[in-house]
């Protein structure tokens, strides 16, 4: 078989596996990705103090996006506003914010960030906005368990009252793991199990064609 067509039908194998459109899974840079079934109250129609998890970017990293385990109540949605800065007090950078509206019980809600962050400290601000409903709603508190590929993450949760932030020890009594979050960098392509069964197919292929022009060369 001419090597010409061998290339052809290996390029034509790759576009009918799909393996152009590979799975895209988000590469956790820092954060506490397991909940546990008990969560940090926020509620009720913007009564209650804010809540800010904080941990530490060794380097300078690209965020993609934020993740956070919300409990919206019982009976409707809640909204929550989350926001992404350096600091619990003035002067304050402000690199993301968003409004997340979280359907009754739990669900993940993502705050898109799409920044390079440099090395240093961050919190992760959450407020039940006052026009959410008059029911308990709150933020998933994690097992305790962290990612920590480029940083670290912070036992326990901050409180903000009337604008002043102090680390709530009441709220998480003797246990105080942070709440439920991942910081994610840029999403990372893997191929698709049936995408890998057809590369291996192709590049058993190629040694098979090349195997028999070395037997067609040594007949001459």
């Amino acid at each position: 078989m001419d090597q010409r067509k061998v290339w052809i039908q290996i390029l034509a194998a790759f576009a009918v596996s799909g393996l152009a459109v590979p799975l895209v899974h988000a590469d956790i840079l820092v954060g506490a990705p397991t909940s546990i079934g008990s969560y940090y109250g926020m509620c009720c129609s913007g009564g209650a103090a804010s809540a800010a998890a904080e941990f530490t970017l060794s380097t300078s990293q690209f965020v993609s996006t934020i993740d956070v385990s919300l409990w919206g109540g019982t009976s409707s949605d809640t909204i929550f506003n989350f926001s992404l800065q350096n600091s619990l007090t003035s002067p304050t950078t402000v690199y993301a914010s968003a409004a997340l509206t979280t359907p009754a019980f739990q669900h993940t809600e993502t705050l898109s960030v799409n920044a390079t962050l440099p090395s240093g400290t961050y919190f992760l601000v959450g407020t039940e906005a006052p026009n959410a409903p008059n029911e308990a709603s709150g933020w998933f508190l994690s097992n305790g368990s962290y990612v920590t590929k480029a940083g670290s993450v912070t036992d326990g949760i901050w409180s903000i009252y009337q604008g002043q932030p102090f680390f709530d020890g009441y709220a998480c009594l003797a246990s105080c793991p942070a709440p439920t979050f991942t910081v994610n960098g840029p999403a990372a392509a893997v191929p698709e199990p049936s995408s890998l069964r057809v590369l291996a197919g192709c590049v058993l292929g190629i040694l098979a064609v090349a195997g028999r022009r070395r037997v067609a060369r040594n007949d001459k």
